[in-house]
């Protein structure tokens, strides 16, 4: 599981006990390439979309769109997959339905 619901919790609550509150995002060093330990997200958007809340190989790996895990899925079983094109199809919508039970709804913040 990816998501934090402890930190999810925390979040709402305060922006149940304080609606009128501007919500500022900082990035952090870690994730950004500035030399500042925090800087302030200028353009940040939201929305309600899903997420597949599973981990993948990759550790930073979330994905918001099921045509982008097929591609993934895709790219990762390809070369090695021993059958013809359709078949690799077949093999990669059996392994989508496995994912099918962790998209959820999420309330999805961009940070860029």
């Amino acid at each position: 599981m990816i998501i934090n619901y402890n930190l999810n919790k925390k979040i709402r609550e305060l922006i149940i006990k304080h609606p009128t509150l501007p919500i500022v995002v900082f990035v952090g060093s870690d994730a950004s390439d500035r030399d500042y330990t925090y800087v302030t997200a200028s353009n940040v958007t939201a929305d309600i979309g899903e997420i597949c809340d599973h981990p993948f190989d990759e550790a930073y790996a979330v994905f918001t769109d099921r045509e982008e895990l097929f591609d993934y899925l895709y790219e990762t079983y390809s070369c090695s997959f021993d059958g013809t094109d359709s078949e690799l199809d077949d093999y990669i919508n059996k392994k989508l339905d496995k994912y099918e039970p962790y998209w959820i709804k999420a309330i999805i913040i961009y940070v860029d």
